[in-house]
């Protein structure tokens, strides 16, 4: 039989086993929470290393079609140029270029036929290389050409002779002054420095014979004594002068 004493004792080994049991049940509890807790922001770090690599892929390819646009852009940009200098619209131009495409791959023959007589190209070997000479003549003459101040008449035919050439032998220039001409005003930059320097020429030029009225209105004031006009003819001189000026400088392009 258990005595009180007995009974009291294993009542209290009891509580403190329970006590025991229950603080390591706790801290399980903790330590599980805190294991969660680290796997959680374990998965949290991953996630955000992710995304921020996604996002830097995602811009370093926007970066890179943006870049790609605007290489295309100005690639596109010469080839609109030289369809304003063909008289068509970027659109046209593109067009033709597919449709000759894909007449040289059904119709080689034909093609070739048609391409003969749209740029006006002989297949004959001995008419060819003499319509080339002739071209290149046509061309030097054109480079080396000089006005009568020895100033050179064409002085833009560096920048435009393969515009110039492709003129002369599409057949679109009847001589190489034309397709001088054709490719200059085809150029939009060179087309409109050569306006503003006719508006400024002209602008001068307005200047100079103000200046020249003015001056011979002084020199018809200036009597000698014997009442004859002094300098009339130095004043119209003058005049003379600088009109013969503006009209050398706009004949040139």
């Amino acid at each position: 039989m258990q005595t009180e004493t007995d009974m009291t004792t294993e009542t209290s080994s009891q509580d403190e086993s329970l006590t025991l049991d229950t603080n390591n049940e706790k801290e399980n509890a903790h330590d599980m929470g805190n294991e969660i807790g680290r796997d959680a922001s374990t998965d949290g770090n991953e996630s955000a290393e992710t995304q921020t690599e996604e996002t830097r892929e995602t811009v370093q390819s926007e970066t890179k079609a943006a870049e790609s646009v605007v290489e295309a852009q100005e690639f596109m940009q010469v080839f609109r140029s030289k369809a304003e200098a063909m008289d068509l619209s970027f659109e046209e131009a593109v067009e033709r270029l597919f449709l000759a495409h894909e007449a040289l791959e059904k119709n080689p023959e034909a093609a070739l036929k048609w391409l003969q007589r749209e740029y006006s190209v002989t297949l004959d070997e001995e008419h060819s290389m003499k319509g080339q000479a002739q071209y290149l003549a046509d061309l030097y003459s054109l480079r080396d050409a000089r006005d009568q101040k020895g100033c050179l008449k064409y002085p833009h035919f560096k920048d435009l002779q393969t515009d110039v050439l492709y003129f002369m032998q599409s057949g679109r220039a009847k001589d190489a002054t034309s397709a001088y001409e054709m490719a200059f005003w085809s150029k939009a930059d060179m087309r409109d420095k050569h306006l503003s320097d006719l508006k400024e020429s002209y602008k001068q030029a307005a200047q100079e014979m103000l200046r020249a009225e003015e001056s011979e209105k002084a020199v018809a004031l200036n009597v000698s004594s014997e009442g004859r006009e002094l300098g009339s003819e130095d004043a119209h001189q003058s005049m003379r002068q600088t009109m013969t000026h503006l009209y050398d400088e706009l004949c040139q392009t």
